[in-house]
């Protein structure tokens, strides 16, 4: 069954709240036959697919027959159980798939080893409300709660997806840019997300005016679209924007005419490297349902791990991501690209990653980090 559009932006009004206090979405493993098959997940609703196995017990089935392919772009986190390894298939090693989810790939780390960490370079994301006190954000996060006159209490409640999103963009061990600070702008989750987009970009303008030269905010990371069926709210969405722009703040939010325009999203599976662009392959949406897809750059976004809201340091792996985990990175190559030269514009930026970009021997374009930041630092 083909993945609806949801996965451009994976922007599921869920609640990520602790498992006494939720009812639990995914695999439900009463559902599901003792030896499973591929074939048993491919009815499964939408919410099953989305949360796969995370927090589930499934000690007592064997998954022989699932490839590590099949698993490899499911949900897990730390508190799935899963049976002995006689009864996993030959290279499904989720304990080791947690933990390379977390490196970012083609080279970012090597950027990191050199001292290019995003280091004062401040960073904005919008997003529902999360745990900020992560171990990935550290003392480095800066939380504001936008308070929409159109909200109830409830709708602000911890949610997986902008955690993930600001640990892709600046985790400590996961992160694209782990040295930047990051502001974050909580949002409810009800269902006006550009009427709130609006508030947190207004909240965020009068912010950033307080903050002193060098701890300005230079970029904001929104993983959604901003709606155009409302005209008043996408005009005064536009003009803030504008606002933005004028005072050095990129504003990168999933539209069609800029991103969208250059970048799609893939993924290296965990049991492959994930610093050589040869593993990397188009996201299933993609290869499906946008005909352009081989004219852009795959950033990074499947087979990703995350921070998750349950505790400050607990983490969950996503095998599907979907661009919403692809604009943060691209935000993150944007903080390390301004620890180097402050006066590089966003449209500089987006310039020099399509120069810089590396065609692999299957004709995919990959986005290359390390040739990008050595063409940054030519510009200076």
């Amino acid at each position: 069954m083909k993945r609806i559009f949801f996965v451009l932006t994976l922007i599921i009004c869920l609640i990520s709240v602790p498992a006494a206090q939720r009812r639990k979405y995914g695999y439900n493993p009463a559902n599901y036959p003792e030896i499973l098959q591929e074939k048993d997940f491919e009815e499964a609703s939408y919410l099953e697919k989305l949360y796969g196995f995370i927090d589930w017990d499934y000690r007592s089935k064997d998954m022989t027959r699932l490839s590590p392919d099949f698993l490899a772009l499911q949900a897990f986190d730390e508190r799935t159980q899963w049976p002995v390894k006689a009864k996993r298939p030959e290279g499904f090693q989720p304990e080791k798939w947690m933990e390379m989810g977390k490196e970012p790939g083609l080279g970012i780390r090597k950027l990191h080893q050199k001292g290019i960490r995003g280091e004062g370079v401040s960073v904005a994301v919008f997003d529902k409300c999360i745990n900020p006190d992560h171990e990935e954000f550290s003392q480095r996060i800066n939380y504001q709660k936008i308070e929409s006159p159109l909200a109830k209490a409830f709708q602000y409640r911890l949610h997986f997806h902008g955690i993930a999103c600001a640990s892709i963009l600046c985790g400590q061990s996961l992160g694209i840019a782990p040295e930047s600070t990051l502001h974050y702008f909580a949002v409810p989750d009800d269902a006006n997300n550009s009427y709130n987009y609006c508030l947190a970009l207004e909240e965020l303008l009068e912010t950033n005016a307080k903050l002193p030269p060098g701890k300005k905010i230079r970029v904001v990371s929104i993983s959604d679209a901003v709606s155009r069926k409302d005209p008043e709210i996408y005009k005064k969405w536009q003009h803030l924007v504008q606002r933005a722009h004028k005072e050095k703040i990129a504003v990168i939010y999933s539209d069609s005419q800029t991103i969208h325009a250059v970048f799609t999203w893939g993924g290296c599976p965990p049991f492959l490297d994930r610093n050589n662009p040869e593993n990397y392959d188009y996201a299933f949406w993609p290869r499906n349902n946008d005909d352009k897809h081989t004219d852009k750059i795959i950033l990074p976004a499947d087979y990703r791990t995350t921070a998750q809201n349950r505790e400050k340091t607990a983490f969950v792996y996503w095998g599907d991501g979907g661009f919403s985990w692809a604009i943060p990175y691209f935000a993150g190559l944007a903080a390390l690209a301004w620890s180097i030269d402050e006066d590089l514009t966003i449209e500089d930026i987006y310039r020099l990653i399509k120069e810089t970009k590396t065609r692999t021997s299957k004709g995919r374009y990959v986005v290359n980090p390390i040739d990008f930041i050595e063409a940054v630092k030519t510009q200076m």
